[in-house]
């Protein structure tokens, strides 16, 4: 399990660079890095995208959708793996180790846990191999998947606003694909491309729509990422949390949970930005402020301000 080959070379390609940085940048880069974006996260002293301990639990399947109805051969394989105690395991550990360690953590991110992937494929593939028929309950399991696809379908009339008809046209031909896979796919390796394929589709009307949805939303990251880096004003979410302006305004963005957070801020800076919903406005009512701009979400149903908030 513990290769010392292999502890070496993380070693010489890891270390280099974490000396280069604390030699670069000092104590600050320590501060920020090992303490403020690892233990403080871990432990909650920087709140900044806290989440309940199941967070990862419909990640993790939402990821694997179209091999659920493999579900119980995984689950057989598993525990025969786990019973014979052979090299397998490794690969059982590396895939719930990370998702155990981070549903522990108080700040969550659904990308923390990308290091199970590799081992989950792996052993996907370990058991798909072994399978020679597909039966019944697998059929069956399709048609749940079939259902799925069809409600969730449904849904992004009301809540996929950014190209909507080309996700609906992809919604369709994923669709048709699972129901080709129940009708007239009778090996594990047409069921295998087809698969792949809907999972190509899936991710090609996600980059569609959020590359869709970043456009439209460019003018608020440059004004967040402006006001952090240029003008080093304070940006916060105020009761509430979103990752796209982290990613693209490329800044950590701090989380107030109430009123009283802000004011206490205000007793330390003059001004501050605040990312909040339209909703939660009135919380702020007794406090000077200046509208910057609104936007909705990606569905087009909740509605954001941006302002800029003084004491």
């Amino acid at each position: 399990m513990l290769n010392p080959t292999g502890i070496l070379i993380l070693a010489i390609v890891g270390f280099p660079w974490y000396i280069a940085m604390l030699k670069k940048y000092g104590y600050s880069y320590f501060e920020d890095f090992f303490l403020f974006n690892n233990l403080y996260r871990f432990t909650g002293a920087s709140r900044q995208h806290p989440f309940k301990f199941y967070y990862y639990i419909p990640i993790f399947l939402g990821s694997f959708f179209f091999w659920l109805p493999f579900i119980r051969e995984i689950k057989n394989y598993i525990k025969e793996v786990l019973r014979n105690k052979g090299k397998e395991i490794f690969f059982v550990i590396w895939a719930l180790f990370p998702l155990l360690f981070f549903s522990v953590s108080v700040n969550k991110l659904h990308n923390y846990i990308l290091i199970s992937y590799p081992a989950v494929s792996v052993i996907f593939g370990n058991c798909l191999s072994r399978v020679e028929q597909i039966r019944i309950p697998v059929k069956r399991l399709y048609l749940g998947t079939i259902i799925v696809e069809a409600f969730l379908l449904i849904l992004s009339f009301h809540y996929v606003k950014q190209s909507q008809s080309f996700f609906i046209a992809g919604g369709i031909l994923i669709l048709v694909i699972s129901i080709i896979v129940i009708f007239r796919v009778r090996s594990i390796w047409q069921i295998s491309i087809l698969t792949m394929l809907n999972g190509f589709c899936v991710l090609l009307l996600l980059v569609v729509c959020f590359a869709a949805y970043k456009q439209s939303m460019n003018k608020a990251y440059a004004f967040i990422n402006y006001e952090a880096s240029i003008e080093k004003e304070k940006v916060f979410f105020y009761k509430t949390w979103r990752e796209d302006f982290c990613f693209y305004a490329n800044i950590s963005i701090p989380y107030l949970q109430n009123k009283t957070e802000v004011k206490e801020i205000l007793e330390r800076q003059s001004e501050i930005v605040l990312i909040i919903k339209g909703e939660d406005l009135r919380d702020l009512q007794d406090i000077k402020k200046y509208d910057i701009g609104s936007f909705t979400d990606f569905s087009g149903n909740k509605s954001y301000s941006i302002i800029e908030i003084y004491s």
